[in-house]
């Protein structure tokens, strides 16, 4: 669809990640887990990417000295950068992935913390 409407990006999807439930001891309640790990990790990748960028944010803000050299300053400048961006995707991809369809992760927590009747439905 992305292609088609001629969209500035284009993004796929992953595939899902198979789950032997037989390893699992109570399959419906360990659902839950298995499907908020994902989402978990995303905010957890967003909190290390927060600490990352408050920690060298204030780099930028110093003047630059001029023996220290221009590059230092350059890749603290782009490391601060991957690090907005990667709190704005991860943070983006755990509130998604927790929507309640049935494809995505939160819909897996939600029949897994529904009564079995409409779990089924």
């Amino acid at each position: 669809m992305l292609i088609v409407t001629h969209a500035p990006f284009v993004f796929g999807y992953a595939k899902p990640v198979p789950v032997n439930f037989l390893n699992l001891r109570n399959p419906k309640r360990d659902m839950i887990w298995v499907a908020a790990a994902g989402p978990a990790m995303n905010l957890a990748l967003a909190f290390v990417c927060t600490v990352i960028w408050k920690s060298l944010a204030p780099m930028l803000d110093a003047r630059p000295d001029p023996a220290a050299g221009a590059a230092a300053g350059n890749y603290v400048t782009a490391i601060v950068l991957m690090a907005q961006s990667g709190i704005l995707i991860n943070v983006a991809l755990a509130v998604f992935n927790m929507l309640p369809l049935p494809p995505l992760d939160g819909g897996r927590v939600l029949v897994g913390l529904l009564p079995s009747a409409l779990a089924v439905k």
